[in-house]
């Protein structure tokens, strides 16, 4: 009896050691569990955040003058933007991003800073070849050259096309890439805003713009702006530019087309306006606006902790 009574004993000891044991495994896979979700819900508010930086990034470069935005939604939570220009830095600017999900807040702080680069340009129009003018076309230098070439090279007009500036033309080697853009070319290509292949007619031109090819613009409703790369031809028979134009290979200018800041040619140029006025005229606030589609890059990045409540 006293065997029977102590096995009894034993065993309901044991039960309640093996219950206690699954109450603490259950509660530890619990806890556990908690944990993850806390940890995915904290990791995913920190991704809401990063995409509010790089929204506050894509908003900079489009406009210099953003400040920020509140309460934004993205997946399951929102972020609120807020942007300073640091004192005495005004190519600088000061992001700071609150992302959000239910309870949990992560907060990420960055500086950016746009690209330390000015255009330089010395005439409306620079060849490294020979220019052809003729009909109505007309290059206005104003307060800088109206058209410069290499020493060798020949500015030739006919009809009622005109030259005019200070001087009109000038002889002077065609400038490299850097000293125009104070960056290099495949820098200008990374930096681009919008890369295109052989787009052919027409194709969308602002802010930084490559073009791998050639590009025509042929309608009176075409506009561009900012910095316009072409390696290869550019054929313009139509619309506006403001802003500045490289062209590595042949530019070609009819009808009634316009360009208002600089065109530089690294081979030939042929403007002729036969079927109707081809303007080309500098304008420093054009040159200007084309320095500020520089576009603000990242240099100092952190996450500014205890934003989890």
């Amino acid at each position: 009896m006293n065997n029977k009574g102590n096995a009894i004993i034993f065993a309901t000891i044991v039960i309640f050691i093996v219950f206690f044991i699954g109450v603490g495994l259950l509660y530890l896979s619990e806890n556990e569990a908690r944990k993850a979700v806390r940890s995915n819900v904290q990791n995913a508010t920190l991704y809401i955040a990063e995409g509010g930086m790089q929204k506050a990034m894509w908003e900079l470069n489009r406009n210099n003058s953003y400040t920020g935005e509140t309460d934004s939604s993205l997946g399951k939570g929102n972020y609120t933007i807020t942007v300073n220009t640091p004192a005495g830095h005004a190519n600088q600017r000061e992001i700071i991003v609150l992302g959000k999900i239910g309870w949990s807040r992560r907060k990420i702080k960055v500086l950016s800073e746009r690209i330390n680069a000015a255009i330089t340009v010395n005439s409306a129009l620079s060849c490294g070849g020979n220019v052809n003018m003729g009909g109505n076309a007309n290059v206005a230098g104003a307060t800088l050259t109206g058209i410069t070439v290499p020493v060798g090279c020949t500015v030739s007009t006919s009809g009622s096309s005109f030259v005019s500036g200070t001087p009109a033309t000038t002889n002077a080697p065609f400038p490299t890439f850097t000293d125009i853009f104070g960056i290099s070319m495949a820098d200008m290509q990374k930096y681009a805003t919008t890369v295109y292949t052989n787009p052919g007619n027409n194709a969308a031109c602002k802010g930084i713009t490559w073009v791998e090819g050639n590009l025509k613009a042929t309608t009176n409703d075409w506009h561009g702006s900012g910095i316009l790369i072409v390696n290869g031809d550019f054929d313009m028979s139509g619309g506006e530019f403001a802003g500045v134009i490289y062209v590595v290979g042949t530019f070609r200018m009819t009808g009634n087309a316009s360009i208002e800041g600089s065109i530089l040619s690294q081979s030939m140029a042929d403007v002729t306006g036969l079927y109707g006025t081809s303007d080309i005229a500098y304008n420093s606030t054009a040159v200007q606006l084309a320095n500020n589609v520089y576009p603000f890059k990242i240099i100092a990045w952190q996450e500014v902790k205890n934003q989890v409540n």
